[in-house]
Order: structure tokens, then C-alpha cells, then sequence
């Protein structure tokens, strides 16, 4: 079963691996269905886990009358919300505006290159 873990919201496709696997085929973690289930071919199918309440549960398989119990296999966890990211250009408060850089990765940030100042002819 791969990945083994995802959040509490459902919606992580996950791989399981095995034999006999036939169209048909159920998947159910903690006693709630799958949906999405595929079977790509004998040995492997793909599902996307429901909801469901934070902690650890069994994986359940039925393909061709066969139940397989996968015992604690899949962990489900709260999830923080990321915030959500604004666009490069966005103001910020006193009017700074978030440019995104156009340094190579790793190269130390420069000024850029000086203004020459104008300086007095002498004569």
C-alpha cells in the first residue's frame, strides 16, 4: 500500500499491490469504500481513500470472492490548511511589492549594477 498515510479530508490515491486482482474489486479503509477503484491489471489496483477521523486503520481488499485484511495499514491526520499564496506583484502594506527573483538558484542576491553619479567637470 503506497502511500501508507494522508489526510483525514480522503482524496490521496494510493497504490495496493498483490494477486488476483480482478475488475470488480473493493477497497475500504477503517469500514468506509474507496472510490475511484481501479484495477490497472492482476497485481495492482488504485483507489482514493474517503474521509475519516484521524488515526490508524485496516485496509480492506475483496477481488474474486477473496477478502484480505491489511491490519493498521493506512493512517489518516489532520492536515494543517497551507495559507494561501499571493502573486507575485501583490502590494504589501506601505506600498512594497514582492517581485519574484531572477537570481539562478543558489547565487547570492546582488544590488544590481551602481548609477553613476554625476560629478562636476573640472577644468
Amino acid at each position: 500500500l503506497t502511500p501508507a498515510f494522508g489526510g483525514t479530508g480522503g482524496g490521496t490515491t494510493v497504490t495496493l499491490t498483490g494477486t488476483h486482482f480482478i475488475a470488480g474489486a473493493t477497497v475500504s479503509f477503517g469500514g468506509t469504500d474507496a472510490t475511484s477503484v481501479t484495477v490497472v491489471n492482476s497485481t495492482t489496483l488504485t483507489a482514493i481513500t474517503p474521509a475519516h477521523g484521524a488515526g490508524t486503520v485496516n485496509v480492506v481488499v475483496i477481488s474474486s470472492g477473496v477478502i484480505l485484511t491489511l491490519a493498521q495499514a493506512y493512517t489518516y491526520a489532520v492536515i494543517a490548511p497551507q495559507p494561501p499564496r499571493e502573486p507575485a506583484g501583490t502590494p504589501k502594506p506601505g506600498g512594497i511589492s514582492v517581485q519574484p527573483s531572477r537570481e539562478p538558484p543558489g547565487a547570492t542576491p546582488s544590488a544590481g549594477t551602481p548609477t553613476p553619479v554625476p560629478q562636476p567637470l573640472r577644468h
